[in-house]
């Protein structure tokens, strides 16, 4: 069968989803002998506002497949062709549109709230990150549950072993110069990074030691308000905001740091925390949506609502080298079940049942 792919999302700086993207088409292609793929993008269009994003999803898209025929559309991210160009496969990551409106302006959140939704909805079949996910998508969305199926992703194979030549360098283009903990996503109200700086705040006078907070990820909407906070805290000196990093560095950051944060309100998978857990490293995450069913009880879990419950849980983590290193280690194991392979060969069963259909 001949596979039609939308990688427009890992175009420019890729965020989860393009990484999502890469990793499993890359697979995908590895291990499939009996499909072959064929990629959509516009390498000229690196950041896709609304408007930009529609016409690429219901004109550039529908033309690709004009013109290459494939038996097949997969969408990875964001919304299929509003009228089918031939049958498809959309993955839904997650609703945040949905469920977190107020977080959006007016054009984003009618494509994220009503656009998406939609256009998801009207694919052949519906792939969710996530068990959470897939009930958000019947409950919310009304779809048939035999229509939605949930594969995980992966983090990276092998990550705690990885070296890179210019860690040192990495940590000085940065300012981190002693120990940190890390969290790491894109910057917008979600995230929750503003009231992460306030807990930080708080355990900053109960630390024997100075611990710096390392926040690295694009700056999104949302970002004045977080750049706000830290300094009306006066926290210049202890919250480091790395911005975007690329896969050498995202690595080096997660190698180093001594323990992951992340305290999101909402996740349709939550893949940091998946890469954290694959770096052996202990893991601080909100007690909500998917992560709590990806950590299993490999976290030590928060309110992201409290500041004081997660001042709480970082000081504990700090103080507990034991607790620490029984976190990651059971982190770590846990990662073990997730891998890129096992995805792909899902996705290759559900390609299997559409051929059939």
């Amino acid at each position: 069968m001949k596979i039609g792919v939308d990688v427009q999302s890992t175009v420019g700086e890729k965020t989860g989803i393009g990484v999502y993207t890469r990793c499993l088409l890359d697979t995908l292609r590895s291990i499939d002998n009996k499909n072959t793929y064929i990629e959509y993008k516009n390498p000229q269009w690196k950041e896709l506002n609304i408007a930009k994003r529609l016409a690429w999803e219901n004109l550039s898209v529908p033309k690709h497949v004009f013109n290459t025929r494939p038996d097949l559309l997969f969408v990875p991210g964001f919304a299929p062709p509003i009228i089918k160009p031939c049958r498809t496969i959309a993955v839904l990551h997650d609703l945040i549109g949905v469920l977190f409106p107020q977080n959006l302006g007016f054009f984003s959140r009618m494509y994220w709230s009503l656009w998406l939704p939609f256009c998801v909805k009207n694919a052949d079949f519906i792939i969710c990150d996530s068990e959470s996910t897939r009930k958000d998508c019947i409950n919310i969305m009304k779809v048939r549950e035999d229509k939605v199926k949930v594969i995980y992703l992966a983090g990276f194979s092998g990550a705690h072993s990885m070296q890179s030549a210019n860690e040192s360098a990495i940590m000085k283009k940065y300012g981190i110069k002693g120990k940190y903990a890390l969290s790491l996503s894109t910057i917008e109200p979600r995230k929750n990074f503003p009231r992460l700086v306030e807990a930080w705040r708080r355990i900053k006078d109960t630390c024997k030691d100075k611990l710096y907070l390392v926040i690295v990820g694009r700056k999104g909407w949302g970002w004045p308000s977080l750049e706000e906070k830290i300094k009306s805290l006066h926290m210049e000196d202890d919250v480091i905001i790395a911005g975007y990093a690329d896969e050498e560095e995202k690595n080096v950051f997660y190698k180093n740091c001594e323990f992951f944060i992340f305290p999101s309100l909402y996740e349709g998978f939550g893949l940091p925390v998946l890469e954290a857990m694959t770096f052996k490293k202990a893991v601080i995450s909100s007690n909500n949506s998917s992560l709590p069913e990806i950590t299993g009880d490999t976290a030590l879990f928060i309110d992201p609502y409290n500041a004081d419950n997660i001042a709480d849980a970082v000081v504990r983590l700090i103080n507990d080298k034991n607790l620490r290193e029984d976190l990651a280690l059971k982190g770590f194991e846990r990662s073990r079940i997730f891998s890129w392979e096992k995805s792909a060969r899902d996705f290759m069963e559900i390609f299997e049942i559409i051929d059939k259909s």
